[in-house]
């Protein structure tokens, strides 16, 4: 009876150890911030989202030039504003290229908070490098308990690549750092921001990586791009889906990557072909770029020409249903 007690205490211990170290919830956790987004005047308020790390939420691509309106803060806010027309957010930026998450802990309460922000993301990885798994972690549980003690909302970012390591070994210095920060945000139950997984992706999807950096430490625009679309996830009003509105059968789009001026193909055979359907094509930053009625007719054998390089997200909709899948233009 002794050891059945036990045993019941362990898996009880086990499950509630394991229902309380996850990631936030991603359709959940930041709707008290979408909520506000939505909201009009007179009724809304400002919002802020402030951006903490090192040189690449700075802007910095090619040392010593900084493009501060291509870099992911300001691209996140172009992005959501193409969304939330009447909201009022502030991007700012608190952060300093070249500085690891110990010196940015040192001014976090000063520099940071004090800018009482709604949403704070932390992005050190590349730099903390530098300092032992042990003293990075320290300074990011501070600055998550701080952030998360003043009442805001804390974000979490794995690292964007660097040329000098191989982005596919897990074993290496930022695998190893992308890890402990997932393994921090699912602890202390705060968002993620899956960076480093993402260019995984696409590097395992045969994308050639080369043309998303502008530094060996630095990634361009287009990089920034992928970090937006991951930050993105976060404040959509709905998850993206695969799914069609007919049985829940997959559409079916190619090539993806593709590249510019070449045709997507998409199969619309598992749609309800007896109406027209809706179709239209976005940039990252929440532009559309081309919009269209798919009459009944054009749907067996439907195609876009791409014109544009980068991340697009291409939307197709009925009456019924509303689905949103990614294209990587090379």
């Amino acid at each position: 009876m002794k050891t059945k007690k036990i045993i019941i205490l362990v898996i009880v211990f086990a499950f509630y150890s394991n229902v309380q170290s996850q990631v936030a919830d991603r359709t959940t956790y930041l709707s008290p911030i979408i909520s506000e987004f939505q909201k009009g005047w007179p009724n809304n308020k400002t919002m802020n989202l402030v951006f903490h790390g090192h040189s690449v939420p700075t802007g910095y691509f090619a040392t010593p030039n900084v493009h501060t309106l291509q870099a992911y803060p300001y691209l996140t806010l172009a992005n959501l504003k193409g969304t939330f027309n009447k909201a009022v957010i502030n991007t700012i930026t608190t952060s300093i290229g070249g500085e690891d998450s110990e010196q940015g802990e040192l001014r976090f309460g000063s520099e940071v908070l004090t800018m009482r922000p709604d949403v704070v993301f932390i992005d050190y990885a590349i730099n903390d490098r530098r300092l032992s798994l042990a003293r990075s972690e320290a300074a990011w549980t501070k600055m998550i308990q701080d952030a998360l003690a003043s009442g805001c909302k804390v974000m979490l970012m794995t690292p964007t690549p660097i040329t000098s390591e191989n982005l596919l070994d897990e074993q290496s210095p930022l695998a190893v750092l992308a890890a402990q920060i997932r393994d921090l945000a699912a602890l202390h139950h705060v968002g993620l921001v899956d960076s480093f997984k993402a260019f995984q992706d696409l590097a395992n999807a045969g994308v050639d990586l080369s043309s998303y950096f502008a530094h060996q430490y630095h990634v361009n625009e287009k990089g920034h791009a992928v970090v937006v679309q991951e930050i993105r996830k976060w404040f959509d009003l709905a998850p993206l889906s695969n799914k069609s509105f007919n049985d829940n059968k997959t559409i079916q789009y190619y090539p993806n990557p593709i590249k510019k001026n070449e045709k997507l193909k998409i199969d619309l055979s598992a749609f309800n072909t007896s109406e027209p359907i809706n179709f239209s094509v976005t940039t990252i930053d929440g532009k559309t770029i081309f919009s269209k009625v798919i009459s009944i007719f054009e749907q067996k054998d439907f195609s876009y020409k791409i014109s544009q390089q980068g991340i697009l997200l291409l939307t197709l909709s009925n009456e019924k249903e509303k689905q949103t899948f990614k294209v990587i233009v090379n």
